[in-house]
């Protein structure tokens, strides 16, 4: 379903899509001008200098250079390396193709309880996962971190997809400009990139006249011809409400060819959608800021250093390798052997001390530039939190003495992290969810509805969403210590105040533990089956003890049965006791 063959309506004449083109190309311009005057631009293009050259497009006014990007300013790799360790930390922390990193809950956690919610919820979360598995979502994520991490900006548009239901693009930096509504929230992007006619055609897009005379002349290379085309993606500001064919709907997406001033105005798609296909995240923003900043923007500084004097040591070491040498001016145009063994001839003459080096006594000190060298790629490791993603195999200093010291450690260390984490929660993780979830909803397969049917329970009830990721985990288990340790406290107490167990309700902090620990509702059981197993066990408790008065009572029943047969007419003998 993405790149939907969806035209235009008929209904719409030429000059209403030229007007249309206009206004685009009219709000394309202003926000690639504010981008280039906020210098964001700059910054971009220096960060992918020294941290990844292979990323950044720049709206497409060098893209003839970007087969031939360079590395020619990168003389140390470790800005590249401190970013790949954060971007595999991050997508393993926040969401990993290998475990499980969200879960669907409702707003009413009473209806958790319920057995049939729970099994629904299941059934939709292992969709959702066997769909996310399935498409190119999570490569597509690997390379949103890898941009977020190095740029402080990164967006990704997720398309319906008639084979894997869903397909996922992410861009770079350059390409694209933003533009975030009220709420702060970027919900506006425009892009421009190229493409073949070939693949324009495959797309299910609208050619122009010119090219479709092309198609059909079947002119030779026609269908590998490039072609600059741009894309909106925005609000239907424009939209009738009420209305639900894709010119009426919330969000707009829209495809149109540069340059191109023919019938239709250039438009190779309108399509709408009913939620935002745009996933756009940063970093970290100051006050009003369209665009973020993050460790690339913090270590760049750091990671020039590291260039120049790693350029330095080279020079050092080639300096006390092959030094420059002085001599008599007569050796000028004379033989001189450098090889080792070689012998040069020339005139003895007095204070004529023949070759030697220029720098006598001097030797670069190669020790201090190699420590300060080492220092920098510290700070630029901690910078990209890579002390964080590799908290055991990089700790220094004095090691922990054991497993809940290295906890309080790591939980130190995330206290940084976790403004990042609830906004990439906020801005990224939420909006894919919401999106995925409406693609399955429309979604059928062999006749039927992909999702399963809910429940009449939930009918008018809203589902949210969980995030069970290890770093999401941490963020919640920071108070998991304190509930251990007052565990403990407690614990030891009791055993010389046992009434100060009553303070305790057990129930509450089981539960409490559990959700932080983010244990699947499968494995915890609800109140009902917990009250339940109270009833049966309490009732096994008395019939314990009506068991253990049985003996003491059979015995005394046969003793009164015993007197009862007893003469009453016959003298009991007494003993008599000695006073």
């Amino acid at each position: 379903m993405a790149y939907e063959a969806t035209a235009p309506a008929g209904a719409q004449v030429r000059g209403d899509m030229r007007a249309l083109r206009k206004r685009l190309d009219t709000r394309h311009g202003v926000l690639k001008a504010e981008l280039i005057s906020s210098g964001n631009r700059d910054w971009w293009r220096d960060i992918a200098d020294f941290m990844a050259p292979m990323r950044g497009r720049w709206l497409t006014s060098d893209t003839i250079q970007k087969g031939k990007r360079n590395n020619v300013h990168i003389k140390d790799e470790e800005g590249i390396l401190a970013a790949r360790i954060c971007t595999s930390g991050m997508m393993a922390g926040m969401s990993s193709r290998s475990r499980q990193w969200f879960r669907l809950v409702t707003k009413d956690r009473l209806l958790m309880e319920s057995a049939v919610v729970r099994v629904w919820l299941s059934q939709v979360e292992t969709i959702m996962r066997q769909v996310l598995h399935s498409s190119n979502f999570y490569d597509c994520m690997h390379t949103f971190y890898g941009e977020l991490c190095r740029f402080g900006t990164a967006a990704m548009i997720i398309f319906e997809d008639y084979e894997d239901v869903l397909r996922c693009e992410t861009l770079t930096v350059g390409e694209y400009v933003l533009a975030q509504n009220a709420r702060r929230f970027c919900d506006t992007m425009y892009r421009e990139f190229e493409m073949t006619c070939g693949q324009m055609d495959e797309a299910g897009f609208k050619l122009s006249p010119t090219l479709q005379a092309k198609k059909d002349r079947n002119e030779a290379g026609w269908r590998d011809s490039k072609h600059v085309v741009a894309h909106c993606i925005s609000p239907n500001h424009d939209r009738i409400v009420g209305r639900s064919d894709d010119q009426h709907k919330p969000f707009m997406s829209v495809y149109w060819l540069q340059n191109c001033d023919e019938e239709g105005g250039g438009i190779l798609q309108f399509k709408g959608f009913d939620e935002n296909p745009l996933i756009a995240c940063r970093w970290e923003t100051t006050g009003n800021d369209t665009y973020g900043h993050g460790p690339g923007h913090v270590s760049l500084q750091a990671v020039k250093q590291l260039q120049f004097e790693t350029r330095a040591k080279a020079k050092g070491i080639e300096k006390s390798l092959n030094p420059p040498m002085q001599g008599p001016a007569s050796l000028k145009d004379g033989f001189v052997d450098l090889v080792p063994g070689g012998i040069t001839y020339h005139d003895d003459r007095p204070g004529n001390k023949g070759l030697r080096q220029v720098y006598e006594g001097w030797r670069p000190d190669i020790e201090a530039v190699s420590k300060d060298i080492t220092d920098v790629r510290r700070r630029v490791r901690e910078i990209f939190y890579a002390d964080l993603f590799f908290a055991i195999s990089q700790m220094e200093g004095v090691q922990p003495r054991n497993e809940f010291e290295l906890v309080e450690r790591k939980e130190e260390k995330l206290v940084g992290l976790g403004p990042v984490v609830d906004r990439l929660h906020r801005e990224a993780l939420d909006t894919t969810i919401d999106r995925v979830w409406a693609i399955l909803n429309r979604a059928f397969v062999a006749g039927g509805p992909l999702l399963p049917t809910a429940p009449d329970r939930l009918r008018g009830e809203q589902v949210d969403v969980d995030y069970v990721s290890p770093l999401a985990q941490a963020q919640k288990a920071l108070g998991i210590g304190n509930i251990e340790r007052a565990m403990g406290f407690l614990g030891n107490l009791s055993g010389a105040f046992p009434e100060a167990r009553d303070k305790l309700n057990v129930d509450a902090t089981v539960d409490d533990y559990f959700d932080r620990m983010a244990l699947p509702p499968a494995l915890v059981n609800d109140k009902k089956t917990v009250a339940a197993m109270r009833a049966a066990r309490s009732q096994q408790e008395q019939v314990a003890q009506l068991a253990a008065l049985a003996g003491p009572a059979k015995d005394g029943a046969a003793a009164v049965e015993l007197l009862s047969r007893t003469d009453a007419g016959r003298p009991t003998s007494v003993p008599l006791r000695p006073y």
